[in-house]
């Protein structure tokens, strides 16, 4: 195992100066940091975490709880999140959750850990959130942000989030100016994107048809089981237009309807709801609502690192980010081409 010693041994400075030099010390010139830590490169030696942490009082080990990793909408969060925690020089560590258990076994690992702050984007409901934990890792500075969760988590945890309600409502709307006025819903129940939905329905005095209320359906897997049972139905009952939970939702239905011969949009309009990079290349292109999920991705990290450097800053900050209706090619006006 290679040692601090032996890389200033081999660089020709003290430990002291070599450690400093590691560590981008202003006490050290830019020539001398370069030459330690080419020695160090050479050597392949990896710096105790332990021991500095135990020095520093910091890990430099930022904990991200995301579900869905697989998820474009979440994976491309995890990535930003990355990118501007190691430009500051921080190692993130991905904790993918299920369920309330596997979230309460991660706060508890970041307490182990010591890490030096947590995001939570966990898909688990409200009700379920592990909520007074959380706050205790605030309480004990761990300072600790939520993304894509509107939670009232007292006065020190930071949230950021997009107006999902305000998404499914122009996205419904869309429908409803295109003519449609059988438009279903396929997502989550009493979430803010149904919320949304029905108050589309409201305002346009539509008629409340318990029939076209996709519950839970989440992901592509459920779209693509949805489209076929639509499919099986009499033409008279189906929608003529379905607002999804999200993208993934939406390009399953598209998937399996096109399958199954019901021509999208001509016979169902479809509107998703994210903007994934996959939605503005699929065929056909996918009319969605944009959800700025890298910008909001850059402002939790940033709100993160703010905390870490001055953990006295108790007041929480609440940051919303608007959304964007994007035609493409999966919603039409009612009744052309068919």
């Amino acid at each position: 195992m290679i040692r601090l010693k032996d890389v200033a041994k081999k660089a020709n400075v003290s430990p002291a100066t070599a450690s400093l030099a590691l560590n981008d010390n202003e006490l050290v010139n830019d020539k001398t940091k370069a030459r330690v830590k080419k020695v160090a490169k050479e050597m392949n030696y990896i710096p105790d975490a332990r021991a500095k942490a135990l020095k520093t009082k910091e890990t430099k080990i930022i904990g991200l709880v995301i579900p869905e990793i697989d998820n474009p909408f979440f994976s491309e969060i995890a990535k930003e999140i990355k990118t501007v925690a190691k430009k500051n020089g921080y190692n993130i560590i991905y904790c993918g959750v299920e369920s309330k258990e596997d979230e309460l076994d991660y706060i508890t690992l970041f307490r182990g850990m010591q890490v030096d702050g947590a995001i939570f984007a966990s898909s688990v409901s409200t009700s379920d959130l592990n909520i007074d934990l959380i706050k205790e890792l605030a309480d004990n500075f761990i300072p600790v942000v939520f993304i894509d969760r509107l939670l009232d988590a007292g006065d020190r945890i930071d949230s950021v989030n997009s107006d999902l309600e305000r998404a499914a409502f122009i996205a419904a709307e869309h429908l409803y100016n295109l003519g449609h006025r059988k438009i279903a819903f396929a997502g989550k129940e009493n979430e803010f994107r149904m919320t949304g939905y029905l108050k589309v329905l409201k305002k346009y005095n539509l008629n409340y048809d318990n029939q076209y209320l996709f519950k839970n359906i989440l992901s592509f897997e459920d779209g693509y089981k949805l489209g076929k049972k639509i499919a099986d139905q009499l033409e008279t009952k189906r929608p003529t237009a379905i607002l999804s939970h999200n993208d993934e939702v939406a390009i399953g239905l598209v998937q399996s309807l096109v399958s199954s011969g019901i021509s999208v949009p001509e016979k169902i309009s479809i509107c998703g709801i994210d903007n994934i990079r996959l939605s503005h290349f699929y065929n056909p292109a996918l009319t969605t609502v944009d959800i700025p999920n890298k910008k909001m991705a850059r402002k939790a990290i940033k709100l993160l690192l703010s905390k870490i450097k001055n953990k006295n800053e108790s007041a929480a900050r609440h940051i919303k980010f608007d959304v964007s209706l994007i035609e493409r090619e999966t919603t039409q006006k009612v009744g052309l081409n068919i």
